[in-house]
């Protein structure tokens, strides 16, 4: 290893086998170390001096090898006092009326702006000025309150009050106006009325006086209105008074009761009649009379059927009109167009008696006889395959015995 400036070096000698590189000796020498080599001399750390602050600076030598420090020499620099300024006026505060003014003398160093010297120098007050008098708070006298006003002077300058003095002003007294009336409650037929005649003063409108004067009451005015008695309500007179309206009835007269008058018919409701009131109009009895009809017809309009012996092969019923009244005047007659084939009675029971065809009519009329409408069913009367069989049967043992 090399030597340097502050630590020695060394070396080692050594011998190796050509053929195997075996090492077959060593020896170490030591080199002493180099020592410093000075460089020139360099300033460090300088600061400057100030008016009042000392200064300085550092003469440094280093090794020209290895950068250490050999020496460091520190030298110092003496402050350099301040410098005075012109001086300066500040914090000035001007007198006034009441109060001292003042202002500061200062001087300050040119280089640093730090103060050297101050002196402060008072100026005397300069009192009031006295303006002319003026009037202030006016309140002016009423008719019962006394006014007022004060006199005051101020200083021109500052303003400050500097007198005040209040003169009183006497009471003017009221003034009486013309009389007036109020409240007037006009008098009705039970109740008095009244008004009060006051006195104002013209001038803060209080009242001076009242005097209240009481009206009689006036007493009802009655007129009479007639209410004559019908059939049912009693009659009566009824006085108002034409002033109030106050209202009583007397007089009465006891209700006429209704009068028969003659049956009608009623227009809106068919086969009822009605017996009204002759006087009134109101309806007193009511009752449905007979109706006379005016259509008939069928349930069955073609009817095939099956003989039947002896008992009804079927019935027919019939429909009068109108159907919407329990009592209608009128009578039914059955009659058959054959009655070698079929038969009715009066119920409309059909009876069939052979094979053949008719016609059944059912017959409206009147309580008179008349002829109102009529309704028809034709009927075929049928046999069955036995009863064919039974009528062949006959009619073969006929021609046979023949």
């Amino acid at each position: 290893s090399d030597a340097t400036c502050t630590e020695g070096g060394s070396g080692d000698a050594v011998v190796y086998c050509t053929v195997c590189k075996a090492e077959l000796s060593r020896e170490t020498t030591q080199v002493p170390a180099l020592g410093h080599t000075e460089g020139e001399a360099v300033e460090e750390n300088r600061v400057e001096a100030d008016c009042v602050n000392e200064g300085s600076y550092d003469t440094v030598v280093y090794c020209t090898v290895c950068d250490a420090e050999l020496s460091r020499e520190t030298t110092t620099i003496a402050a350099l006092g301040h410098t005075e300024g012109e001086a300066v006026e500040e914090n000035r505060v001007e007198a006034d009326c009441v109060n001292e003014g003042s202002y500061d003398t200062v001087v300050y160093c040119t280089v640093c702006d730090a103060e050297l010297s101050r002196e402060t120098t008072t100026i005397a007050a300069l009192g009031h000025t006295e303006g002319e008098a003026v009037e202030e708070n006016r309140v002016e006298a009423d008719c019962v309150n006394e006014g007022s006003y004060d006199t005051v002077v101020y200083c021109t300058v500052c303003d400050a009050e500097l007198s005040r003095v209040t003169t009183t002003i006497a009471a003017l007294g009221h003034t009486e106006g013309e009389a007036v009336e109020e409240n007037r409650v006009e008098a009705t037929c039970t109740e008095k009325g009244s008004y009060d005649t006051v006195v104002y003063c013209t001038v803060c409108d209080a009242e001076l006086s009242r005097v209240t004067t009481t009206i009689d009451a006036l007493g009802h005015d009655y007129a009479a209105v007639v209410t004559d008695p019908t059939c049912t309500e009693a009659g009566f007179t009824t006085y108002t008074c034409s002033v109030c309206g106050d209202s009583y009835v007397a007089d009465e007269v006891a209700a006429l009761g209704h009068t028969e008058g003659e049956w009608v018919e009623d227009t809106t409701v068919r086969g009822q009649w009605n017996l009204p009131c002759s006087v009134c109009g109101e309806i007193l009895k009511t009752e449905i009379r007979l109706v006379p009809a005016d259509g008939i017809k069928l349930d069955q309009d073609n009817v095939e059927v099956f003989y039947v012996r002896k008992a009804p092969a079927f019935t027919l019923t019939e429909t009068v009109s109108p159907e919407d009244l329990e009592k209608l005047e009128y009578d039914v007659i059955w009659t058959s167009s054959n009655e070698k084939v079929v038969t009715v009675d009066e119920d409309g029971n059909v009876t069939t008696h052979k094979l053949g065809c008719a016609t059944i009519t059912a017959t409206l009329v009147d309580a008179e006889g008349n002829v109102i409408d009529t309704a028809e069913c034709n009927v075929k009367v049928k046999y069955t395959w036995w009863q064919w069989l039974i009528w062949f049967f006959l009619i073969g043992c006929a021609w046979y015995f023949v």
